[in-house]
């Protein structure tokens, strides 16, 4: 998916979910970060390994975990791939994780 139209969708999912105020104050660092954090853990990697991977700094992928981080769309795309997870998870809240992205989140939650 173009990077263009994938921030569209990614807004267009947060748009359709029914905590959208909720979402919209959080921290979007902060959320990478806890996000980040918890692939990172599940793959078993290294904050050094991943950085090796992504071609970036320990100290960024460092600061990335801690929410001091503002990742650009691309550098999430590289982070992801270091992990071998879709770019989608390291910015959905964590309550859509696993949902397809082919369709919208159920709203009657």
């Amino acid at each position: 998916m173009p990077l263009l139209a994938t921030a569209f969708y990614i807004l267009y999912l947060i748009n359709s979910t029914s905590n959208f105020l909720d979402w919209f104050r959080m921290d979007m660092r902060k959320l990478v970060g806890r996000n980040f954090a918890r692939l990172r853990g599940a793959s078993g990697l290294t904050q050094e390994q991943v950085a090796e991977r992504a071609n970036v700094s320990q100290q960024y992928v460092s600061g990335l975990e801690n929410g001091k981080r503002n990742p650009t769309i691309q550098m999430l795309f590289q982070i992801a791939k270091a992990l071998g997870v879709s770019h989608v998870d390291l910015v959905m809240p964590t309550e859509q994780q696993g949902q397809s992205y082919d369709q919208p989140p159920d709203s009657s939650t």
